[in-house]
């Protein structure tokens, strides 16, 4: 949701809250509404419109990939007892220097949204139409 935020893709947070206050008693956040909208929505787009979204997910996904850097640490500090304030950004600052000249152009670009695009068929794929959601 967050990634809709970011690229701007004002369809679906103007679709959100709806689907939100429907779910005000229900505990745990249920996803299953949100996809079934995120993929109404983009059956209304063009190929060319899909491609954009895809491509700016992708940006947006590739930018954020230190987070799972910064998991991995604090977890293991966790895990060891020690606070996780402790967390240096050493291990951030190596995994930038490759990363980035890696990923930051256009072909890392489309292989992060290739990536994030089989994501969402391989985990939702059985849960949504994934011919609507196809490039």
């Amino acid at each position: 949701m967050l990634n809709f935020l970011f690229i701007g893709w004002d369809d679906f947070l103007r679709e959100a809250p709806a689907i939100y206050r429907q779910q005000r008693n229900t505990g745990f956040l249920k996803l299953q509404p949100f996809r079934r909208e995120i993929t109404r929505l983009l059956q209304k787009l063009s190929f060319k419109q899909r491609c954009r979204l895809w491509y700016a997910t992708g940006r947006y996904v590739r930018g954020q990939a230190w987070q799972l850097v910064y998991f991995r640490e604090a977890r293991r500090h966790f895990l060891s007892g020690s606070p996780v304030s402790e967390v240096s950004s050493g291990k951030y600052q190596q995994f930038r220097r490759w990363f980035d000249p890696l990923t930051d152009n256009p072909v890392g670009i489309c292989l992060t949204a290739i990536l994030v695009w089989c994501w969402f068929f391989l985990r939702f794929g059985r849960e949504v139409d994934s011919q609507a959601v196809m490039l």
